[in-house]
């Protein structure tokens, strides 16, 4: 079923249930959307509870991989330290100009029914699809 087997399925409702949980308790107990470049531009400001959350974020990428390596995918060859350097330099001014990024607009604001929100996921989506729809074509020597 779209080329997903019956365990991914499982693994992809715990972990988005799991997103939604943390986001509302972070807005619920602390008042603060789970926006994960807001955080990161508070921590590098010297917010502590926000480098927390941003420690709590890769501790818990590693542990995931000590545990499940095989839950961790792999960086592809192709993947040199330029391209990660160009695309979170994109990322970056991506969020400054749409005043946030996709988990704080995908998972908190569409979760407040955020006009603003929906807007910057359709957004998102759409500009996603196209770049990953251009690189597949590119790669294929169509272009």
């Amino acid at each position: 079923m779209l080329g997903v087997d019956a365990s991914a399925w499982g693994t992809a409702l715990a972990s988005g249930a799991t997103l939604g949980v943390v986001a509302c308790a972070r807005l619920r107990l602390a008042g603060k959307v789970a926006g994960v470049s807001g955080m990161l531009r508070q921590a590098m400001q010297g917010s502590l509870d926000h480098a927390l959350c941003i420690g709590g974020l890769l501790i818990g990428g590693a542990l995931l991989k000590g545990v499940l390596p095989e839950a961790v995918t792999p960086m592809a060859d192709t993947v040199t330290l330029a391209r990660i350097v160009a695309a979170a330099a994109l990322v970056g001014a991506g969020t400054r100009v749409g005043s946030g990024c996709t988990s704080g607009h995908g998972i908190c604001g569409l979760g407040r029914m955020s006009m603003r929100s929906f807007v910057a996921v359709c957004t998102f989506m759409a500009t996603g699809m196209v770049v990953a729809t251009l690189t597949k074509t590119a790669q294929a020597g169509y272009l």
